[in-house]
């Protein structure tokens, strides 16, 4: 079943989440008049094209605190303040109470927002999302901005999905090593830009073990696409954006390397192999599914962990594993092993990863303590059982509860701690920051505010980390290319895509970046809700 982009799904395998964002090839490029679509990562904009090729051009598809006075009795979080807690506080919504450090917000537009994002399949570019405006600011507007990462709760099974919990970027910074490229902030948000993202989970018992998952997908996995990650037969198990079929081994999927091993001969080691008839191969592993590793409550892998900032390259495996054109895994009955037919076994070398997206920075001790608020949103007062539960919940993965699942500590092997508690309220008249207008930059101009960032045709316009390569060099997404480049194809080559400079199409001949300069009578303008925002050179 074919799931999409940022979900954990309900069952054993609790399958597939995306995180922030598409990789490369996710997001549908821009269509357009004359068979003009947009350069890799437009987010869908309608296009027009001016002095075009008389054949049209085509584009590439998307790139992809603790405090706080007393409460009243029953209701005080560990660290918060109950609605009786004086009238300085900002107050809750009728009905709403805290316990054991979490809340519950009755508010019944933001339930109803919860229960769309957890069921929409339809994802737009991370840059572009604002999936839980209400949500967030309802709890925003209550409690200092104290957090890292928000989880919202339903208080029910929400109908017509099986998808657990999703993931989405609030505010994240391009960083070298592997991340997201672009810069991301949100729109709609009331924030400061502490949150990073936030979390939409089902209220169920299959639920818990989504929260490590989801929260890796704030750094993970956004590699290069021609590395394979989450590559698949079809794509009908949802894998993108995860680890698929390799052994990385983590919360985002992946199977243990050790226990691959042939199905015939039995136990033999690839590539002492026998092929099927087809001449693919069955092999044979630990039980693992390609998007998820939830249902073995695995410790984050050393891949995931650098990623993170918490490993140094040294690390990390120097090598993974690959089992190319893969299909889904088949389990056994005892439930100890997985089949996968697949076209054969690759290596892929980690230094490949590192020459590709360079390296991480490595987290000092100080930037090691996260922090996450755990909220329950519904539209009339929850029972005191859901309360207790993802209270549990909470404390379970923040280290303050043990149980049969790993902790956020246990999980990064002691390398990084999640604080859960609730902490304290905003204090009546204190000021919002007023929701964020959409993240924008100029084509042309390159105005993005640090210097190894440069602006891309993305919605409207997204910064995001250059590899720097010069016009007319092979590339497959835009931030392969170079300030004031963007990847793109013609009708005639249309898989052989080129950075090609942006200009300026309103310009005269007089100026350097007009369009009847750089690349006169071949280019495409884009608009973006029927106003322009930049054009782009067709190569030839």
């Amino acid at each position: 079943m074919k799931v999409a982009l940022g979900m954990v799904v309900l069952g054993v395998v609790a399958g597939c989440s995306g995180g922030g964002g598409a990789g490369p090839g996710a997001a549908p490029g821009v269509s357009g008049a004359s068979g003009a679509s947009a350069a890799a990562g437009a987010s869908g904009e309608t296009t027009a094209v001016a002095g075009a090729s008389p054949n049209g051009e085509s584009g590439r598809g998307g790139s992809d605190a603790q405090g706080g006075g007393p409460g009243a009795a029953g209701s005080a979080g560990l660290g918060g303040t109950g609605e009786a807690g004086g009238a300085n506080f900002v107050q809750l919504p009728p009905g709403s109470k805290e316990v054991d450090g979490v809340v519950n917000l009755v508010d019944a537009d933001a339930a109803a927002e919860l229960d769309q994002f957890i069921v929409n399949e339809t994802r737009t570019y991370p840059t572009a999302r604002h999936s839980l405006n209400k949500s967030l600011n309802l709890f925003l507007e209550r409690y200092l901005e104290n957090y890292d990462f928000v989880f919202f709760f339903t208080d029910h099974l929400v109908p017509n999905t099986n998808v657990a919990a999703k993931f989405e970027d609030v505010t994240r910074k391009a960083e070298p090593g592997g991340t997201l490229a672009s810069e991301i902030a949100a729109e709609g948000y009331e924030t400061t830009g502490r949150v990073r993202g936030v979390i939409g989970v089902q209220y169920t018992a299959g639920s818990q073990p989504a929260i490590a998952h989801e929260v890796m997908h704030h750094w993970g996995v956004y590699l290069d696409d021609k590395f394979g990650f989450g590559k698949a037969l079809d794509d009908a198990n949802g894998a993108a954006l995860h680890w698929g079929y390799t052994s990385v081994n983590g919360q985002l999927g992946g199977f243990d390397g050790s226990t691959l091993r042939c199905e015939t001969p039995a136990n033999a080691l690839p590539p002492n192999c026998t092929p099927l008839a087809s001449g693919r191969t069955r092999y044979v592993t630990g039980v693992y599914a390609p998007q998820t590793n939830t249902f073995r409550d695995v410790p984050y892998a050393p891949l995931e962990l650098y990623l993170m900032g918490l490993l140094p390259a040294s690390e990390v495996p120097p090598s993974i594993q690959m089992l190319t054109g893969a299909t889904f895994p088949v389990f056994s009955a005892d439930g100890l092993t997985a089949t996968t037919e697949a076209a054969g076994v690759t290596t892929l070398n980690f230094a490949d990863i590192q020459a590709r997206h360079g390296t991480p920075p490595l987290l000092p001790e100080s930037a090691r303590h996260f922090d996450a608020a755990f909220v329950v949103l519904s539209a009339t007062p929850v029972p005191d059982s859901v309360m207790s539960d993802v209270a549990t919940w909470a404390a379970t993965f923040g280290d303050r509860k043990s149980s049969q699942l790993l902790s956020f500590k246990q999980l990064t092997g002691g390398r990084a701690t999640m604080n859960t508690v609730l902490g304290a309220r905003r204090e009546v008249g204190t000021s919002m920051p007023p929701a964020r207008a959409a993240a924008s930059c100029d084509l042309v101009a390159q105005d993005c505010s640090r210097p190894e960032l440069a602006c891309y045709l993305q919605g409207t316009g997204v910064c995001g980390l250059s590899r720097n390569q010069p016009r007319n060099a092979p590339c497959s997404t835009p931030f392969d290319c170079a300030r004031g480049l963007d990847c793109i194809s013609n009708a005639n080559s249309p898989n052989d895509f080129k950075c090609s400079p942006y200009c300026d199409s309103a310009s005269g001949a007089a100026s350097a970046v007009a369009c009847s300069v750089l690349c006169p009578g071949k280019y495409a303008i884009y608009t973006h809700q029927g106003s322009e925002i930049g054009a782009i050179c067709v190569p030839d």
